[in-house]
């Protein structure tokens, strides 16, 4: 599974603001006594995560994990080279303990929660709680949490105005410092599962209620990353802004309630939860939406299961990306518009015109004669048979609820088009040398339109068709009718010969694929699918992978040390043959458990592999990486006329004599203030 790079701001933002209370307290006049905890304190954020180790535990992404672990030392680096004086004299202006604390949590398991405590009995406010704790690792991990506790104190006593602080009365080891209403309490402490350190505010509950709220690990596996985030926690919080948002907004009532219909605020909003975990060769993540269905509608979540047999037979076998959901265009439509009548009256009325001025002039009644005509299942797929993994290939179908009305609509909007084309002429005499049009086409029950540029050069010809429902579909079962749009005709005619059956070989039949989505696992109500073919898709996504792979090794190389003694991670990602040997596809399976939303996910247990394979999808990797070399040899280039312009002078030829035109042929190099003892004056180079 991907571990992402952003970690390590993550990390470094938590320990920042644990530590902010400390190295920077809010001195108050009197001396300030803690809010006094409620009876059930709420956990509004958890987060949880193992050491690097353990997060990149693939072979595959060892020079990846090593890198990731060089991080604290190249920042390091950058800050003593921003600390250098003119003269070359060091001065220090932030400790070096300062990166140690913010990068602490980079090969430390690190446990962190935020708990809503209640309102504050003298300012009237809600009172929040914050925990960091980080788990000593090493030898001797007492004197690991010792020399962090160290480097905290040496960057607060650094910190202006730096306060004191006292013993803890109930733990020598830990120190106090009153700040704002509460006190902020930090320093080394055994827990039951070893040495930490801590740095707390507020009354928090125990441990054990602290981090109840996070997940376990997806499918039975040990979490080595979870998190937790309930909006309902948050709302006393969000209320009381609502609040001084209500009073110094007009109408903003309107937007609470909104959001009270939403999950977002209230009493019995949503909360999500996150857990990553390994089991074997495989990467395991599971994504829930807790109390999601009491939202679903004002949500616009699908509610209602797809059809597996019918609707994952539509993507064929060699897919090297595919989506099967539910997508309600009518459901969503009628939300569209009760959200205008009641947030802009005015809105409305123009989106009336503007359906009233297309149903006369065209002849289609947008609403009814098209998103009411549409299904409740829509499917996305690149194929190598629609013609590879291209976006060119790439094929769009919605589910018709009503054939023959569609049909109708589609067949009045093309005669109307073309109509409204052949009205166009261009020149003095009213010549026609290009034009768009429509081409419509019946073939074997099913209508296809073209757009077409005749006369013009365009390469270009996106299709759309229209396929009946048949008596047997792909796979030989029930089959629907679908809407279909693909990029090319040649992709749009493909993808119409598997519906019709004529191309036997559907998702379901690959065993490489029915692994991830057919077996105990697989969940009841399904409302979506998501599958990525890795091995196929790693090679198109390898050479931009190999990039960012390069850019992260330079980045965190050593540009002082010696050559041959620096510090280097060395190639970060493998060969292609290596990382793409025995490669998992990417299989996501969205459903409903209970109450719940949940997505679950699984894939390769490389980092690597899985941003290669992602990277790949739709040949995107060559094209990303054509853009971005494309876009730095365009600045060289851009650099370089800019510095002509400047009036810089040309190299000098290596055949001899200077360039022609150059300052050394028009004159000689000037003297005195202009000559070697001062700047050489500009001038523009002629071109």
């Amino acid at each position: 599974m991907p571990a992402s790079a952003s970690r390590l701001a993550l990390a470094a933002a938590l320990f920042a603001a644990s530590l902010t209370l400390v190295l920077f307290p809010a001195r108050a006049q009197n001396a300030a006594e803690p809010a006094p905890a409620p009876k059930t304190p709420r956990t509004i954020f958890a987060l949880e995560h193992a050491a690097a180790s353990d997060l990149l535990p693939d072979p595959r992404d060892a020079a990846l994990r090593a890198a990731w672990q060089m991080l604290p030392a190249r920042l390091r680096e950058v800050k003593h080279a921003a600390e250098l004086q003119r003269g070359g004299q060091p001065r220090q202006v932030i400790p070096d303990e300062f990166i140690d604390l913010l990068t602490a949590g980079i090969d430390r398991p690190v446990r962190f929660a935020v708990v809503y405590l209640g309102t504050d009995p003298k300012t009237r406010l809600p009172s929040v709680g914050v925990k960091a704790s980080y788990r000593a690792t090493g030898g001797d991990p007492e004197a690991d949490a010792r020399r962090l506790h160290a480097a905290v104190e040496k960057v607060r006593m650094a910190a202006p105005r730096a306060a004191d602080p006292k013993p803890n009365a109930a733990d020598p080891n830990l120190l106090d410092i009153e700040a704002g209403s509460g006190v902020v309490t930090y320093g080394p402490v055994k827990k039951s599962d070893g040495w930490r350190y801590e740095v707390t505010f507020g009354a928090l509950p125990p441990d054990d209620a602290l981090f109840a709220a996070l997940p376990p690990g997806p499918d039975g596996a040990t979490p080595v990353l979870r998190a937790a985030f309930d909006l309902s926690a948050l709302s006393p919080i969000s209320e009381t802004l609502g609040g001084l948002v209500l009073m110094a907004v007009p109408n903003s009532g309107r937007i609470m309630t909104e959001l009270r219909d939403r999950g977002i605020v209230g009493d019995e909003a949503v909360a999500f939860e996150f857990s990553l975990g390994y089991r074997g060769d495989e990467g395991l993540a599971r994504f829930a939406v807790k109390r999601a269905a009491k939202f679903a509608e004002a949500a616009g979540l699908a509610t209602v299961p797809i059809s597996e047999p019918l609707d994952i037979a539509a993507v064929p076998a060699d897919a090297t990306f595919a989506y099967v959901g539910r997508a309600d265009i009518p459901g969503e439509w009628k939300r569209f518009r009760t959200q205008i009548r009641n947030t802009s009256p005015e809105g409305l009325k123009s989106l009336v015109d503007a359906l009233r001025r297309i149903r006369e002039q065209v002849g289609v009644d947008l609403e009814k004669d098209v998103i009411d005509s549409l299904g409740t299942t829509a499917v996305i797929y690149i194929a190598d048979r629609t013609g590879g993994n291209s976006l060119l290939s790439a094929v769009a179908m919605v589910a018709v609820a009503d054939y023959e009305r569609l049909a109708n609509a589609i067949g009045s909007a093309a005669k109307w088009a073309n109509a409204e084309a052949a009205k166009v002429r261009i020149g003095d005499n009213g010549a026609r040398f290009g034009a768009v049009r429509l081409h419509t086409l019946d073939s074997d029950g099913v209508r296809f339109v073209q757009l077409r540029f005749p006369g013009l050069p365009i390469p270009a010809e996106p299709t759309l068709a229209l396929i009946p429902a048949r008596g047997t579909g792909a796979g030989g079962g029930e089959s629907r009718s679908w809407l279909l749009v693909g990029a090319t005709p040649q992709a749009a005619a493909s993808a119409v010969r598997f519906i019709a059956g004529t191309e036997p070989g559907d998702l379901l039949s690959s065993p490489a694929y029915r692994t991830g989505i057919v077996g105990p696992q697989t969940p009841k109500r399904l409302i979506s699918l998501t599958c990525i073919d890795t091995p196929r898709t790693i090679t198109d996504g390898f050479p931009l992978l190999s990039m960012l792979g390069s850019s992260l090794a330079n980045g965190v190389r050593s540009p002082v040390e010696a050559a041959g003694n620096g510090r280097d991670p060395g190639v970060i990602v493998p060969p292609l043959n290596d990382l793409r040997k025995d490669a998992k596809r990417w299989v996501a399976l969205r459903h409903w458990d209970g109450e719940d939303l949940v997505t679950s996910i699984r894939a390769d247990r490389s980092a690597l592999v899985n941003i290669a394979g992602v990277l790949g999808v739709g040949d995107a990797g060559p094209l990303v990486t054509g853009m971005v070399i494309g876009s730095g040899l365009g600045a060289a280039g851009a650099e370089q006329v800019q510095q002509q312009r400047a009036g810089r002078p040309e190299r000098r030829r290596t055949g001899g004599g200077p360039a022609p035109g150059s300052p050394d042929e028009t004159e000689p190099a000037p003297t005195g203030p202009t000559g070697p003892s001062g700047p050489p004056e500009r001038r523009k180079v002629p071109y």
